[in-house]
């Protein structure tokens, strides 16, 4: 599941509550480490990889590198990448990053396309 701002924030709950059953989560310029998520995440049991996408000319990037940080606290399936200079965006290789990341390629060697659904880029 990918939320990107305000859905990054609600993909990020969904998350820490374990309330859906995906494969992972990836949350671009948005998502929180607030405390009351990280009481959750510390009871979930469902704890699918989360990606964490930010721009660190984002006025809101604060939140996104405590949610990274907090995902590492709970010793969560996670990765990050920061852009120091993006904004309130998702760049082309956050995007790659995160379906590397959730779909279990290690340093993006394959390329996507020839699966199920899949379209070539």
């Amino acid at each position: 599941m990918f939320g990107f701002s305000n859905g990054a924030y609600y993909a990020t709950s969904l998350a820490m509550r374990g309330r859906l059953q995906v494969d992972g989560y990836a949350a671009f310029a948005g998502g929180s480490g607030a405390r009351h998520l990280e009481r959750s995440g510390a009871q979930t049991r469902l704890r699918v990889p989360v990606f964490v996408g930010w721009g660190g000319k984002d006025p809101a990037h604060k939140d996104q590198v405590a949610l990274a940080r907090m995902l590492r606290r709970l010793k969560w399936p996670s990765k990050s990448l920061g852009k120091p200079r993006a904004g309130h965006a998702m760049t082309d290789d956050q995007v790659d990053e995160a379906l590397d990341f959730l779909i279990g390629r290690r340093g993006g060697a394959r390329k996507l396309g020839g699966g199920r659904g899949a379209r070539g880029r």
